[in-house]
């Protein structure tokens, strides 16, 4: 057994009575003889998984994304998000699916959104006009930007 500098530690096969045996490579006649592809399960700091991720977010947040239905809601009730409450919405809803809320409504400056943590996609938004007298169903949590 080997014991590196940082705390692991190996065992040789061959110390523990053991031998060691390799499986023979078939080889496929008129294909030269080549080792089976590797699949790397995680772990690499360049894969493509992480490439993704790294794209899909601005500023350590995912990007908000608004549906068409929030989209045509924003538009009736004449709401403008400025980019400074786009980024509190979506670290908002980071802080929820954290928790394990899957739809939240989030309060921020008067408004209320209604958007889903998973897909970081705002799903309809309220004024402050619009708000009395509504019931906001299909939410499991709540932040108040």
């Amino acid at each position: 057994m080997t014991v590196h500098n940082d705390g692991r530690a190996q065992i040789n096969a061959a110390a523990m009575g053991m031998a060691r045996v390799a499986a023979p490579i078939q080889q496929t006649p008129g294909r030269p003889n080549r080792q089976p592809a590797r699949i790397n399960s995680g772990g690499t700091e360049n894969g493509f998984a992480k490439i993704l991720d790294q794209a899909s977010h601005k500023n350590g947040t995912p990007e908000l994304k608004i549906s068409k239905h929030a989209e045509a809601r924003l538009h009736d009730r004449n709401i403008q998000l400025s980019g400074a409450q786009r980024e509190k919405i979506a670290g908002a809803l980071a802080k929820a699916g954290n928790k394990g809320v899957r739809d939240a409504l989030v309060m921020i400056d008067g408004l209320a959104i209604v958007a889903n943590t998973k897909s970081m996609t705002v799903i309809t938004a309220v004024g402050e006009g619009d708000m009395q007298q509504n019931i906001f169903t299909n939410i499991d949590g709540a932040v108040f930007a």
